[in-house]
């Protein structure tokens, strides 16, 4: 092993979204990001990986989606550290532990999945955070993305309203299009590198969302 991959640092995000946009806009995401592809009919991808060189930091930049159909225990139930390639037996804790930070997803042309972000997808990592994950030294960032773009004509929620949301929720907003490619690279790239600047290189400890392969 090279000292290269010696001191290749894992870092994990974390997709999550109402149902309703369909499983597969968040998988178009992260196929887009690391493979360049869109394939509406590909289905069950519940991580991807994009080796990654920023700023002079040798990263492997994981991107795991949350399946919606995991329910969130009870606190008897113990935290049970995720392998990369086996999200889905997992209970909804075990898919926040190493995460750097979560992108919740939503579709500009249905509404109703904008319109569950507070309630449902702020208040579980916030519940999720409290209960289950240990203090961090770094934050947990938050973004919040507007997907479908290229569906203009069919859009039912502004660009204005997505941004307000994330401002009175302190997030980082953006709008993407995993059809076309527009805003995918722009969002993953601002994503990464910002957890490479919350990370200090010389500190890092298991538990943080980043540790060393």
């Amino acid at each position: 092993m090279s000292s290269q991959e010696q001191t290749r640092l894992n870092i994990k995000i974390l997709l999550v979204g109402d149902a309703r946009t369909g499983k597969e806009s968040r998988e178009s995401l992260m196929r887009r990001f690391t493979e360049n592809v869109f394939d509406p009919a590909h289905r069950d991808v519940g991580c991807t990986m994009r080796p990654l060189d920023i700023e002079g930091k040798h990263i492997n930049a994981q991107i795991f989606t949350r399946p919606t159909w995991l329910v969130h225990p009870t606190p008897a139930i113990a935290l049970i550290k995720p392998s990369f390639l086996s999200v889905g037996r997992f209970h909804v804790p075990s898919l926040y532990y190493y995460t750097s930070s979560v992108c919740i997803v939503y579709d500009v042309c249905q509404r109703h999945t904008f319109s569950q972000i507070e309630d449902r997808w702020l208040g579980e990592i916030s519940r999720v955070q409290a209960e289950y994950l240990p203090p961090s030294p770094i934050p947990m960032r938050l973004y919040l993305v507007g997907n479908k773009t290229d569906r203009e004509a069919e859009r039912e929620v502004s660009t204005e309203e997505g941004a307000a949301l994330a401002a009175r929720c302190n997030m980082v907003f953006a709008e993407t299009s995993a059809l076309d490619g527009s805003g995918v690279e722009d969002l993953f790239m601002t994503v990464f590198t910002q957890i490479c600047h919350d990370v200090d290189s010389t500190t890092r400890s298991e538990g943080w969302g980043c540790h060393i392969q």
